[in-house]
């Protein structure tokens, strides 16, 4: 088969493959890929399992605000130790959230434990209550701040919840 032969070839089969696959798969291509923190392993922004949502209730040891990455603190519950992985800083700042060593919070998100063999804490819902909580990711966990780069700063990006499907995440 000639070059134009297997040209048409290949382009048939993909286009017969597209119906194949999986909703959303050639929209998530626009989008920030999900990413293996470093370290610890854990797909962000996207690694919010709803199978292991709960609330931790601690006290703060520290807060990063990184360049890239999530914004993140150290919490410290009855015994345990979690990091606490919120939203982009720029976003962590729009929300005013003001948080100091020693303060007292709930947190609301998806647990994990890291390939660090630290517990992790992605955050949904982060305040002194429940009641008074600033929401970051919506009740399906998708990223309140958009969950993408390039225009997802201030201003910009693709609205609400359009990150990535979670198992996008490859190290």
């Amino acid at each position: 088969m000639g070059a134009r032969g297997t040209a048409v070839s290949v382009s048939l089969a993909l286009l017969l493959a597209a119906p194949c696959a999986p909703a959303g798969a050639f929209e998530a291509r626009t989008e920030q890929s999900d990413r293996a923190l470093p370290g610890c392993g854990i797909c962000y922004p996207g690694g919010y399992d709803l199978n292991t949502v709960g609330s931790v209730r601690g006290r703060v040891l520290d807060l990063q605000l990184p360049d890239e990455g999530p914004a993140s603190f150290s919490l410290e519950a009855e015994g345990e130790h979690w990091i606490v992985l919120a939203s982009p800083a720029w976003h962590w700042r729009k929300t005013g959230l003001n948080l100091r060593a020693g303060d007292s919070l709930i947190v609301r998100g998806s647990k994990t434990l890291g390939s660090d063999g630290v517990l992790y804490l992605v955050a949904q819902e982060i305040g002194p209550t429940a009641a008074a909580a600033v929401v970051l990711r919506d009740g399906r966990g998708k990223p309140l701040w958009g969950g993408h780069r390039g225009g997802a700063g201030p201003g910009g990006g693709r609205g609400p919840g359009r990150s990535r499907e979670r198992g996008a995440c490859r190290p």
